[in-house]
């Protein structure tokens, strides 16, 4: 089975690529915009139409794990052009080109947390999108057009990935080592996807051909806060002190609450419980 992911080079990329990697079961192709991580991977930028074609023609996948795109909020906010083209456009133009071309490769779309509206938390993989920012509405745009192009094709919504070389984890983390204040947000809740969990599903998922649409994240709705506390209680090095501090509602990109509940399939290949996948990323 030849799997391609494209968008090897970002943190969730890199970690998912490494896992399929040390299985032996794969021939993994990664791809790559700006940072070529590994030498054996291949450029391709995701706007252009014709390279995406290009690509699909010389490597003909059976899957494609589909991470690449723009998570940045604010420049997203600024520029819906930047959002739309970079989040939804490169999902059209791969249909488009699978159709005309008659592939039969698979896709497995990494999603977000933000097609919801941020009001109640606890989303079901049932419930109904109604995003806030130009983020999340790029990523409900392409959700759509997959959902109306494939009953074949898997979503899979993420809530913060968590783990080593993730930028808001290495952060914490260093922070949290030194004898100082750090502040952390007390009403803004979210469900922290370690990412050694996020491959286990990615794993199962594709061997299963699982379709429609799946939430993967750890099963407990925090605040910022409330995480920084569980990592204190997990490591004896952390000494600093968590203050926690309230976030402003005037915010263009304030969301009170993404907390994702667990699709029932995560029982599935879920092998630690949220503090031991924890503990693996502060310990390797």
């Amino acid at each position: 089975m030849v799997i391609v992911i494209i968008g090897s080079s970002g943190f969730i990329g890199q970690r998912i690529f490494q896992s399929l990697t040390s299985k032996n079961a794969f021939n993994l192709i990664g791809t790559y915009y700006k940072h070529k991580e590994k030498p054996e991977f291949i450029y391709l930028d995701v706007t252009s139409k014709e390279l995406i074609e290009q690509f699909l023609v010389e490597y003909r996948p059976d899957l494609i794990l589909w991470i690449a795109g723009s998570k940045n909020l604010n420049k997203c906010e600024d520029d819906w052009e930047y959002a739309y083209q970079i989040n939804t456009q490169p999902i059209k133009d791969y249909y488009e080109i699978k159709r005309r071309l008659n592939l039969e490769s698979r896709l497995v779309y990494f999603s977000t947390d933000y097609v919801f509206d941020g009001l109640h938390g606890n989303y079901k993989d049932t419930d109904q999108v109604n995003p806030k920012t130009n983020y999340g509405i790029s990523n409900k745009l392409a959700e759509e057009n997959i959902l109306l192009n494939s009953s074949f094709d898997l979503i899979l919504r993420t809530s913060a990935v968590m783990g080593r070389g993730g930028q808001f984890f290495d952060w914490l983390t260093k922070s949290l080592v030194k004898d100082e204040e750090v502040k952390m947000f007390e009403n803004i809740y979210f469900s922290p996807t370690p990412i050694q969990l996020l491959s286990e599903a990615t794993e199962y998922l594709i061997k299963d051909s699982i379709s429609g649409i799946v939430n993967i994240s750890g099963g407990l709705r925090l605040s910022r806060f409330e995480f920084a506390e569980i990592l204190m209680s997990i490591n004896n090095k952390f000494s600093a002190t968590i203050v926690p501090i309230t976030a402003s509602r005037d915010s263009n990109h304030f969301q009170h609450d993404l907390s994702l509940i667990q699709s029932n399939i995560c029982k599935r290949f879920q092998t630690h419980d949220f503090d031991n996948y924890l503990l693996d990323e502060l310990s390797s």
